[in-house]
């Protein structure tokens, strides 16, 4: 008698180890019959650089020099030059005259190019530039996983964070029923 009630108190004990007493109902485990992962698309904004070489010319600036007096130089010039072309004294006077202009005019041109600053090319070179512009890249990410499991010949459907294995806990309610 005492080995039967023995052999009664660990069989029972070993159907309750299944059913572990939860917050108003039973532990116990179904089936998996499926699993799919689900996923969500994740869009992550990532700084990218990109150089490229540019040929840059490089210039030597001359500037300009102070006017040197070309008009007076000039119309001195001329006028000796107009003066000793001449023939007779009036001639002289004519020639010394528009010599002394046109000799002024001319060193006045002369200055007015003297004073413009010129470039002169020297040399090319490479030069690196970059940017950067965020790109957008675009990943898929698990989520979750859509279980369909049965427990008790009837077949049920939940969304699990982590991968089941082959069986999964369920929570069992029992209440009785009103007459």
């Amino acid at each position: 008698m005492i080995k039967r009630l023995t052999f009664i108190t660990l069989a029972t004990g070993l159907v309750w180890s299944q059913w572990v007493s939860a917050e108003n109902g039973l532990i116990d485990y179904a089936r998996v019959d499926a699993v799919s992962p689900v996923f969500q698309v994740v869009e992550e904004r990532i700084p990218k650089e990109t150089c490229w070489t540019d040929r840059v010319r490089e210039e030597v600036h001359h500037p300009g020099h102070k006017p040197n007096n070309g008009k007076v130089v000039g119309g001195v010039l001329g006028g000796a030059l107009g003066h000793a072309v001449g023939n007779g004294s009036d001639n002289k006077k004519i020639g010394a005259f528009v010599g002394t202009i046109l000799g002024a005019t001319i060193g006045h041109q002369s200055d007015q190019q003297a004073a413009r600053p010129s470039r002169t090319t020297v040399n090319y070179r490479n030069v690196e530039r970059c940017k950067i512009e965020e790109v957008v890249e675009s990943r898929r990410e698990i989520v979750g996983y859509d279980v369909t499991y049965t427990y008790d010949n009837r077949q049920f459907t939940t969304r699990m964070k982590r991968q089941p294995g082959e069986k999964i806990k369920v929570a069992v309610y029992v209440e009785p029923l009103a007459e």
